[in-house]
């Protein structure tokens, strides 16, 4: 597997561990900043109300790797990307499948977009 190949892998499979553990109250939107060392992220049923209201979920993208999402009781959307990377990946529990986003990854924060609930982590 190339390294371009595994980095794809990697951030879909990074978007698709987050939307499944975030889909467990009103709508709430995040995001997850690149960072060179990553570090877990806590999230919370006050920041995600899909998340268990007696536990949190900790997630910890790859290194690089940028992530936005939003979330309400039922549902998930997520899109991340790698600041180093070319694309912008998204997914949502609407359909469960990942796929790619933007042809130019922002260099700033990984993703392209803040996701909508109703789309497929693109927009």
């Amino acid at each position: 597997m190339n390294v371009k190949t595994k980095k794809m892998v990697q951030i879909g499979l990074h978007s698709i561990v987050l939307a499944s553990a975030l889909h467990v109250g009103g709508v709430e939107a995040g995001t997850i900043a690149p960072l060179d060392t990553p570090a877990a992220s806590t999230i919370t049923n006050t920041l995600c109300g899909v998340v268990s209201t007696t536990s949190s979920f900790a997630f910890t993208p790859s290194r690089s790797v940028g992530v936005a999402y939003t979330c309400d009781a039922t549902s998930v959307a997520v899109n991340a990307g790698n600041i180093k990377g070319k694309n912008a990946y998204g997914g949502s529990s609407n359909g469960g499948s990942v796929k790619v986003c933007a042809a130019t990854v922002s260099t700033t924060n990984g993703y392209s977009a803040t996701p909508a609930l109703t789309g497929d982590g693109c927009s």
